[in-house]
């Protein structure tokens, strides 16, 4: 069952990474840092087993939940587009990333069908 958990998860973050973080128009991949830092951990826990995926680079949660980036050292950002340099107090980035709500609608079920798929092998093993 471990193993069935394990491997739902992370064909829920491949498909989570295939869907929503390779180039889509409002989210262009320059460096894939976010992608790569995709990781499914494990543990148990007593006697519990417990598996999670999460994406772990700094700007992650920003591009999950949205919001406003303001400098925390000088009085504006600056930032390159194209041949442009930019100068402003704050950005504003949109919530870019669906991982909680494509969980809710299909998550659960992709880990469950491997669950049961690791069970059926060790019964017909």
């Amino acid at each position: 069952m471990a193993a069935g958990l394990v491997d739902g998860m992370r064909f829920f973050q491949g498909m989570i990474e295939r869907t929503q973080m390779s180039g889509r128009p409002h989210l262009k991949t320059q460096t894939a840092n976010l992608k790569r830092s995709g990781r499914v951990t494990s543990r148990n826990i007593g006697r519990d087993f417990v598996a999670k995926v999460g994406w772990y680079a700094k700007y992650a949660m920003i591009h999950q939940n949205g919001g406003t980036i303001r400098p925390k050292t000088k009085s504006h950002l600056v930032f390159k587009i194209g041949n442009n340099w930019i100068k402003t107090k704050s950005v504003t980035i949109p919530k870019r990333l669906h991982v909680f709500e494509q969980f809710e609608n299909r998550g659960h079920r992709i880990i469950f069908r491997n669950i049961e798929e690791s069970i059926r092998k060790v019964i017909v093993t």
